[in-house]
């Protein structure tokens, strides 16, 4: 009986190719765009989720009540404060500090090029997160002052295929640094960016900077800690105002935690957040998801619609099928079935899609390309499409099995009225839904043009930003 129906399914669509072709095509690119909207949400969501003391990771802010300040969140805090987290709360069990320097010029035996993501870090780094050294050791690694470790794809930037280890960097011509690991490329899912990583510990003799680095008078630093569990989030930040307030920080400023899984995408309104890269807003992905759904609810509505709309062409087919002893639920069933064959080879259809328009849209990962890296996302795709496959032909299916094998073979098979209407209502549903896209997306096109276009009062083409990150350039400016 299988077998039959989905002869019979084929057959209908080859006999009914515009209308199959029309089902088919709008599924497929609604399809496809939905894919690629998910496939970014999972990336943004996927965030720092690569350590595995994600749950326990915090990031120390700053809360800057001063007037004047147009936001009170502060993405750096109190040099001293980490280590002083960790001396004296037992929820703490460790810390670490960071400086982000970004740019800088980086020289090896005459041989320069600029850094992307320069930071100085504690050793206490590789405790914190799980980035991992190919070669080098966690354990001793950024141990000693002057000694740093570099990415893959920076080592072979700067020494080609020479062993790095070992080797001296000078940087911003001015100090000279020890590498002394290989640090395995940083994941695009890394609110962190780093190429060269700088040990923070000052060298012998170096007053200032010790004195910097246990100085409760200035917010410079970013600090992550290590809870013992995250249900003691609300334990440690009860303490924080208190230990402030015991070294003297004025009563303008106070001290939070951000979990680390939501550094990424609810920063938007943090300042000084520079080691932040790339980061995003969670209402971006609040729209993006809702934009997905708008865009299937229109293609499940265009499919509900065309297939109520033939359903009278297919009356006598019904009623021949009554009078010889089909019974409702098995013409229900080959009805669902021949909408749920439709919807998956729409699916096909809007693989090969995201396979092609993936790369364009900017991610990295498609369904076809990794298949045995996310069997849940394929779970998801397929029972997805089945359940648009079934909501669309679910209504078309109790409308052609109803009709009366009497009325159907002498001709006089009209439409119902509540039939009627519910095509009404999905198409100005249909359309309204379609022109308020069109008009959001005018909207934010004509946001950013007048963005990119707006006077600034002076030529851009003309002006250069120029880093001075280069001592010898400070000099002589």
């Amino acid at each position: 009986m299988i077998k039959n129906y989905i002869k019979i399914a084929f057959r209908n669509l080859i006999k009914n190719k515009g209308i199959s072709f029309i089902n088919i095509t709008g599924l497929a690119i609604a399809l496809a765009a939905s894919i690629l909207i998910f496939l970014y949400i999972r990336n943004e969501l996927s965030y720092d989720m690569q350590h595995s003391k994600t749950d326990r990771i915090f990031r120390v802010l700053t809360i800057d009540k001063a007037l004047g300040v147009s936001s009170n969140l502060v993405g750096i805090t109190l040099p001293a404060l980490g280590p002083a987290m960790k001396e004296e709360f037992p929820e703490v069990i460790e810390s670490v500090r960071l400086s982000w320097n970004g740019k800088n010029l980086i020289d090896y035996n005459n041989k320069t090029l600029y850094t992307t993501d320069l930071i100085y870090a504690e050793p206490s780094l590789f405790k914190v997160f799980d980035f991992k050294l190919i070669s080098g050791n966690e354990n001793t690694a950024l141990t000693k002052p002057n000694t740093a470790v570099v990415t893959k794809t920076a080592a072979e930037k700067i020494f080609g295929i020479e062993n790095p280890i070992g080797k001296t960097l000078k940087v911003d011509n001015n100090t000279d640094v020890e590498v002394v690991g290989v640090l395995k490329d940083i994941p695009a899912t890394s609110h962190l960016a780093m190429d060269v990583v700088i040990s923070l510990l000052p060298v012998q003799g170096d007053s200032n900077y010790a004195q910097y680095l246990s100085s409760w008078g200035i917010i410079s630093m970013t600090t992550y800690v290590l809870l013992n569990d995250p249900s003691s989030e609300k334990s440690v930040e009860s303490k924080l105002k208190p230990l402030i307030r015991k070294n003297n920080v004025g009563k303008n400023f106070n001290v939070t935690l951000q979990p680390l899984k939501d550094v990424h995408l609810k920063s938007s309104d943090i300042l000084f957040d520079e080691a932040n890269k790339a980061k995003s807003d969670i209402g971006y992905i609040y729209s993006l998801f809702a934009v997905a759904l708008f865009i299937i609810v229109i293609a499940a509505f265009n499919f509900m619609n065309l297939s109520t709309a033939r359903a009278a062409s297919r009356a006598k087919e019904v009623g021949l099928r009554k009078v010889i002893g089909a019974v409702r639920p098995q013409l229900i069933s080959q009805y669902l079935g021949e909408s749920l064959l439709i919807s998956l080879i729409a699916l096909i259809f809007a693989l090969i899609l995201v396979e092609v328009f993936a790369p364009a849209a900017g991610i990295e990962d498609s369904p076809l390309t990794n298949l045995s890296k996310n069997p849940q996302l394929i779970l998801f795709l397929i029972l997805g499409t089945i359940v648009i496959g079934i909501l669309s032909g679910t209504y078309p299916a109790f409308v052609l099995s109803k009709f009366q094998p009497i009325k159907v073979l002498k001709g006089t098979i009209k439409a119902s009225k509540s039939g009627v209407w519910l095509r009404r209502v999905l198409v100005i549903l249909q359309y309204t839904t379609s022109i308020g896209m069109i008009i959001c997306t005018y909207i934010v096109y004509q946001q950013l043009d007048y963005i990119r276009n707006k006077n600034a009062g002076y030529n851009r083409e003309q002006v250069l930003t120029i880093d001075m990150n280069d001592n010898k350039l400070q000099q002589n400016k």
